[in-house]
């Protein structure tokens, strides 16, 4: 594009050269009419003027080598003030890139923004005052214009001192043009508008003027106001202290409910269906049948009776353990925490800012009346699998916090094109409803970023310590951390008051040590202060009881041993936990229809750290020689975790067995060979590892015999293997078919998902170490 011209001279586009927060409106006017920077004011008058420093005597001069960073303590009244406004005129060193800040992101900008910027060079605070003014939000001092540049001493102020969250040298992106292609028209934001924000727009949402009180009865204030004594935490320590019992939840059905203090527990309104007195702010609430019909396909008033149940614990601020999730009701959950998310974050949010206008208006020290911060500003932690998770999660958050007809979203095409995928409608459905569901757009599971909540406004790609809310992959954050012994940074966790896990059994098809990795290192001493005033720090914080206080919401599709450990060992909220207990069913295995004896063979075992030691030693001394002594060839070995599979494997191979390993590190090349040879039978034995089942869910033809060497996590993978054996294409009414399962006293919660709870208490309790069921449409 060529440059244009203005009174007779070519202005270059230079708009990322300058700064303009360091400009006053005689220089802007300058720069935007002849394309150079007019003489102006020192520095130091500068900040003179801003700040209303008379005397040169009064200026506390920092040393220019030690610059605060911003912290969690947004808005609070520092010492320093000259210091921060130093900061923000300065610049900060921008050390975003380890959270996917782009540093190429102002080329990328102009590059977006095209001719509109290049003819108005300070268009960004003209649209931010014109933008003040459409949203209809509570914000004292947009009525204040009394500087050169349309701003009020009050609101250059609040630039600096109210939230703490100036802007870096570099600005803030709009997005990421890729090879110059451009999004599709047809997006799934359809309506939201890419903008750039300035810094007096980071203000959070507020019902009105004076909406920065949070009720005495609120929940928020119940749980995070309230002093938990010594004796208190020692009992949510001393697991043997604490009280279980059975409730009933309208729209999600039995729970057991575990509190280690009576005193503590809060009054429950698990049956409260008027969102007017669950204490969600106003805009938010006004939003949910609109965001409902649109991202659910629901038609309602308000939250559904599943939403419902779901967000009345969560609006309790008691930890849940929920393992009914599916495909069918996956956007629903997602909307209920993504709901309690951001109430969550404005009620904080807009508590700091109510706070720092008292403490202006008071002009006295802090006392602990105002002490409503953590150490770090993130919050919220949202930890799903996929790209595509966290672009619904996102989503979500515009939908409720839009204003009107639009929203506005920062980084809104770099975004868009990260995290979406047009997906092709497969005219074939060879695969399972429930894989097509989970595989739906982008899938790819190394992902981080930082979401910042202004006024009507989502800012994605934040910097973590500038974030409300953090949302990623167990792999991403783990990157950051790093493993045992490496340096790495996790200071932003040591604040987080709600972390939520969805998805959490595809975790485990991951990696689950970086999910048990990620929350040893939350709540620990942050390495450097952030700039915090501790003074503002909650008490309980600087105590080291933060992990005490944090709410916990864990959703799964499966019951699985693993987690329910994570539930038990790692969420220690002092007002108590709730975990629904999955409906009783007569097990997969009543969906097998194929003619199939099936064995079930109990080992014994003295306790659970030496279960994989005991299994392998059953499966290599009983199983295995009667499945050579019988010939029985086309055999499939399903294993679900990759290192017993690596065991068996090297066993094999120490065996000289004839044998093939399907697992999800082979190459499709070789996996159509292998089920090519397997099929023919000129291999007699596959192991096949629960992973690689999950990720492509092959139909193995071929099978004759299949032996579980232990139970799936998935009960529904039991019923698909087994109906593996049944092939249209050829008759194999004269072949034996067979399928052996181990399984030991620890393995009861799997068991009781395949056979059925009553059974299960059978084979646990019974004297017999044998079982056998023949299913399918003869027996």
């Amino acid at each position: 594009m060529a440059p244009k011209k203005r009174h007779g001279k070519v202005v270059k586009k230079q708009r990322r050269k300058i700064n303009l927060h360091a400009l006053s409106y005689q220089q802007k006017q300058h720069l935007k009419e002849f394309g150079e920077v007019h003489p102006s004011e020192s520095r130091e008058d500068e900040v003179k003027k801003y700040t209303h420093v008379k005397d040169e005597s009064e200026i506390i001069k920092p040393e220019t080598d030690k610059v605060e960073e911003s912290s969690d303590s947004e808005g609070e009244k520092t010492e320093h003030p000259f210091q921060e406004l130093l900061s923000t005129i300065d610049g900060r060193e921008n050390d975003s890139h380890i959270y996917e800040s782009s540093n190429d992101e102002e080329d990328e900008m102009e590059e977006e923004t095209g001719d509109e910027e290049e003819e108005d060079i300070e268009s960004d605070d003209d649209d931010v005052a014109d933008q003040s003014d459409e949203d209809d939000v509570g914000d004292d001092d947009d009525d204040n214009d009394d500087d050169e540049d349309g701003q009020s001493d009050d609101e250059v102020k609040e630039e600096v001192d109210d939230d703490g969250e100036e802007e870096d040298d570099d600005g803030i992106a709009n997005a990421e043009e890729n090879n110059n292609q451009e999004v599709s028209q047809q997006e799934i934001f359809p309506e939201i508008e890419d903008i750039e924000v300035d810094d007096k727009e980071i203000i959070d949402i507020n019902d009105d003027k004076t909406d920065y009180h949070v009720q005495d009865s609120d929940p928020f204030t119940n749980q995070f106001d309230k002093e938990v004594d010594e004796d208190a935490i020692n009992k949510v320590n001393s697991r043997k202290d604490w009280t279980k019992q059975q409730i009933k939840i309208p729209g999600l059905g039995k729970g057991n409910l575990q509190f280690p203090c009576q005193q503590h527990l809060p009054p429950m309104n698990h049956s409260e269906t008027d969102l007017s007195k669950l204490y969600i702010k106003e805009k938010l609430l006004e939003k949910i049948p609109e965001t409902n019909e649109k991202l659910c396909n629901i038609q309602t008033e308000g939250l559904s009776p599943l939403q419902q149940g779901i967000f009345n614990v969560l609006n309790d601020y008691q930890d849940l353990y929920y393992t009914e999730r599916s495909h069918h009701n996956q956007e629903e959950i997602r909307l209920s925490y993504c709901l309690h998310a951001l109430n969550h974050v404005v009620k904080s949010r807009n508590r700091v800012i109510g706070n720092n206008t008292k403490l202006k208006d008071k002009k006295a020290s802090v006392d602990d009346d105002y002490r409503d911060q953590g150490l770090t500003r993130p919050k919220v932690l949202i930890m799903v699998p996929f790209r595509e998770s966290a672009y619904k999660i996102v989503e979500i958050f515009i939908s409720l916090i839009s204003r009107g007809k639009k929203a506005k979203m920062m980084n809104r095409k770099r975004f868009v094109q990260e995290y979406h995928d047009e997906d092709e409608e497969d005219t074939k459905k060879v695969k399972p409803e429930d894989f097509d569901a989970l595989f739906a757009g982008n899938i790819d599971d190394h992902f981080r970023f930082g979401v910042q909540v202004c006024k009507s406004v989502i800012k994605l790609y934040s910097h973590f310590y500038l974030s409300d809310l953090i949302i990623a992959s167990p792999l991403g954050l783990r990157t950051i951390i790093g493993a045992e012994g490496e340096k790495g940074d996790h200071d932003f966790l040591s604040s987080i008051e709600l972390l939520i896990l969805d998805q959490t059994d595809v975790f485990l098809m991951q990696n689950w040590d970086h999910l048990t990795q990620i929350i040893n290192k939350m709540h620990q001493q942050p390495k450097t202060g952030h700039g915090v005033d501790f003074s503002r720090v909650r008490m309980w914080t600087l105590e080291g009881w933060s992990k005490y206080y944090r709410q916990t919401a864990i959703f799964s599709s499966i019951s699985s041993p693993e987690i329910t450990a994570l539930f038990n060992k790692h969420c220690h909220n002092y007002r108590g936990k709730i975990q629904i207990v999955r409906k009783p069913s007569s097990g997969t295995i009543c969906q097998i229809v194929t003619q199939l004896p099936q064995t079930f063979h109990r080992f014994s075992c003295k306790n659970f750290s030496e279960i994989c030691e005991d299994r392998f030693h059953f499966f290599v001394k009983k199983i295995l020689p009667d499945i050579q002594d019988h010939m029985k060839n086309h055999t499939m070995v399903f294993i679900p975790s990759y290192f017993d599979f690596v065991r068996i494997r090297n066993y094999f191979a120490k065996e000289e067995m004839n044998f093939v390993q399907m697992n999800e590190y082979v190459k499709d090349q070789k996996v159509s060979k292998y089920r090519w040879l397997f099929f023919v039978g000129k291999v007699p034995f596959m192991l096949y590892t629960e992973r690689l089942h999950f990720y492509r869910r092959y139909k193995i033809r071929g099978i004759h015999h299949i032996v579980f060497y232990e139970l799936p996590h998935y009960p529904h993978y039991y019923s698909e293997v087994c109906n593996m054996l049944k092939d249209p294409k050829r008759n194999l009414d004269h072949i034996e078919l067979s399928c052996t399962v181990l399984y030991s006293k620890y393995d009861a919660q799997k068991l009781s998902e395949i056979v059925g709870a009553n059974r299960t208490s059978v084979m646990i309790n019974s004297d017999k170490t044998v079982h056998m069921f023949v299913t399918g449409e003869n027996s």
